[in-house]
């Protein structure tokens, strides 16, 4: 109730004033109105009420979506009744609109209340973690981890269903709601401003709360909200993102950025009017906070921080998108070196194998021109790429040094793409990369002081089925190919954008 508390709502006897009154009363800074019908219902409720009365005005007095109004009537015969009422009809109708418009605080509230009903049980009176390692799979809904589940235990030569996954044993187990404020199915950079500001957000946003619409630059100004790595930098900790997509792609991107449109990873993408006043989410990584404050980065990518004049030097045909002649892979050294900051750029796995923590503690790592391979093409050798358990441990290497723990982000991104692309395998298999990386950080980090968080940002459409399977039957085979072995398929993969569409509205938390 935000806005009502700031404006009065005027109601006219006349159906057509009062739609066109609360329309235009919500618009600013707000772009819906309440429907037609439902204004048409306040209305009945009211004149029900107050039968003399010319015009009405509600406003709500409860500290936000309560059950107390102040109504100030103007009847016929006399000017200027002003009465408290507690009315339910009120409250139901504008409350139901309001909920789309909640800023951050709304949702910070909501976390505190949420917070204090669980920490009332807590037995541990010091329920503070100094380090923190949150591990997304993105698209990894209950279906995926249970094929995937099935899949691993196959592989080991049993039946599979008796399997566990390595978080399976953890200590709670939780669902969460992955809808976006204006977008039933939920995507990849809504749901991880969700995840990682606690706020839900606008569909294809990142860094926003609903302020903030697709691809309008000035909405993004008053509706940039935190994330877990600003305040794990404002307590003095060291923070990282480890992915094996782009590093400014979707989810990652909600760590750091704020931009009315997820797409907008280099300046070829914004539209040249926003240029001046909104910056590209490669350029707010190593210019703005928490960014460039950031100890290690690791991902693919490289094709955001390049300029248009400049070859991958993996990929030597391709050539960098940037249109502003920048190479921010030098400008992210040079500012290092400004500072005074021991930093390493790597981008291939022999470079990053021979990177000495004890010598450096920022890292800078871009394996690939885009994403990241799939974890059964990617090539192990020394120019190839590294594993997401490499990259963590690398990263936890450097991170673990800072006396004040740290935050570690995680993400099996390509579980997402291989979904789109319809692989199940390479969906499954990249889950299970997800599960080698945890194994890799649960064997390198004390538990009785880091909190491991494992979730999905959203689900996908991804289901298996069958009556009378019999147990253990193929994971990835028809009920007639039985026994067949499994083997990867060859998968085409579109570099281009690939969006989160078709998700469903659940992901899975492990912690």
């Amino acid at each position: 109730m935000n806005f009502i508390l700031r404006k009065s709502i005027q109601f006219n006897r006349n159906p057509r004033w009062i739609v066109t009154s609360l329309a235009s009363s919500l618009k600013s800074p707000y772009t819906s109105s309440i429907p037609v019908e439902k204004a048409e219902e306040l209305r009945q409720t009211l004149w029900r009420s107050f039968p003399n009365a010319v015009n009405v005005t509600v406003t709500d007095i409860s500290g936000g979506c309560g059950k107390l109004f102040k109504i100030f009537v103007e009847c016929e015969d006399f000017r200027g009744l002003s009465i408290l009422k507690q009315h339910r009809a009120v409250t139901d109708v504008l409350c139901e609109q309001i909920k789309q418009f909640h800023d951050h605080e709304y949702w910070y509230e909501q976390a505190r209340i949420a917070l204090r009903k669980r920490l009332q049980y807590a037995t541990d009176r010091r329920p503070h973690a100094k380090n923190v390692i949150l591990l997304v799979g993105d698209g990894m809904g209950v279906s995926t981890v249970t094929a995937a589940r099935i899949f691993a235990g196959q592989r080991k030569g049993k039946k599979g269903e008796e399997h566990e996954l390595a978080w399976d044993a953890f200590p709670a187990v939780g669902l969460a709601k992955t809808y976006n404020m204006n977008a039933q199915i939920g995507e990849s950079s809504a749901c991880a401003t969700a995840l990682m500001c606690g706020v839900k957000a606008n569909f294809e946003t990142v860094g926003l709360d609903t302020r903030g619409t697709l691809e309008n630059c000035y909405s993004s100004f008053a509706s940039r909200v935190s994330s877990l790595i600003d305040w794990a930098q404002e307590s003095g900790k060291s923070t990282g993102i480890v992915t094996n997509t782009r590093i400014t792609h979707a989810t990652p991107a909600a760590l750091y950025g704020h931009s009315p449109s997820r797409y907008w990873e280099d300046d070829s993408k914004v539209p040249p009017p926003s240029r001046k006043s909104c910056k590209d989410l490669a350029r707010q990584l190593i210019e703005n906070d928490p960014g460039r404050n950031i100890n290690v980065l690791m991902g693919g990518g490289r094709r955001h921080w390049l300029p248009k004049v400049a070859n991958d030097p993996e990929m030597t045909k391709e050539e960098g998108r940037r249109l502003d002649g920048r190479n921010l892979i030098d400008d992210w050294v040079r500012d290092k070196k400004k500072r005074g900051l021991k930093a390493e750029y790597v981008w291939n796995k022999g470079q990053l194998d021979q990177i000495n923590p004890n010598q450096v503690d920022y890292l800078l790592g871009l394996f690939a021109y885009s994403h990241m391979d799939f974890e059964v093409d990617r090539d192990p050798g020394p120019t190839g790429d590294p594993s997401l358990a490499d990259m963590t441990r690398s990263a936890l290497s450097i991170l673990q040094k800072n006396p004040k723990g740290f935050f570690l982000f995680v993400e099996s991104g390509r579980i997402d793409h291989a979904h789109h692309y319809n692989n199940a395998y390479r969906a499954l298999d990249e889950t299970l990369a997800l599960e080698t990386a945890l194994l890799a950080a649960l064997a390198l980090v004390n538990p009785t002081e880091t909190l491991l968080v494992l979730t999905a940002d959203h689900s996908h459409v991804f289901t298996f089925g069958g009556q009378a399977t019999p147990r253990g039957h193929p994971i990835l085979a028809t009920k007639e190919q039985g026994k067949n072995e499994q083997e990867p398929t060859e998968v085409e993969t579109d570099e281009e954008e690939t969006c989160d569409c078709l998700e469903l509205d659940c992901g899975n938390i492990h912690i």
